[in-house]
């Protein structure tokens, strides 16, 4: 009964990339619901993740609008990674309250940081190290976007707004 469902089988039945996006970004979710205990290998894992969720809805976005300059489906999957990755970050100790801990693994181990830790609400000096290497990466997605900013027409500008509250969340964060 919502619009916007109500909406989505046009949508889709109009475009085959649409529908791709579409997939792609609810199997994400759907994929991370149903198995909640997944553990994040990489730094890379979380990033392919990110792209999946966000750089798809702002692809699906482009795509709604008629956008297909490359610049700006650039800037599109930057957006999503960085976006994706400050979201997760500002979710850390949510998540850790519900049992959920979905800090790269690979990044744990190379600070002895464990799961526990941050399941209990540490904060150590650990924990911060890779907080710090997973916003650094985000922070390079969000001024890569950023730097396609004057590629794009005038029209195209404010797609990037999304960037402004990420990247300023991880200057908070930096601080």
């Amino acid at each position: 009964d919502h619009p916007v469902v109500a909406s989505l089988p046009g949508m889709v039945r109009d475009s085959r990339t649409c529908k791709y996006f579409l997939s792609r970004m609810v199997q994400a979710k759907v994929d991370m619901a149903e198995k909640p205990i997944k553990v994040v290998r990489t730094l890379e894992t979380l990033e392919q993740h990110a792209e999946q969720v966000h750089a798809s809805l702002y692809y699906l976005v482009l795509e709604s609008c008629e956008v297909t300059q490359p610049e700006a489906l650039d800037a599109a999957g930057h957006m999503g990674k960085g976006v994706g990755l400050a979201t997760l970050l500002r979710d850390v100790s949510e998540d850790a309250r519900k049992d959920k801990v979905y800090l790269p693994t690979d990044l744990c181990r190379k600070h002895k940081l464990n799961y526990g830790q941050v399941q209990q609400g540490y904060n150590s000096d650990e924990l911060s190290e890779v907080i710090f290497q997973v916003a650094a990466r985000a922070k390079g997605h969000l001024d890569e976007a950023k730097r396609r900013h004057g590629a794009l027409p005038s029209a195209l500008k404010p797609f990037l707004l999304p960037c402004v509250p990420a990247l300023e969340y991880l200057e908070r964060l930096e601080r």
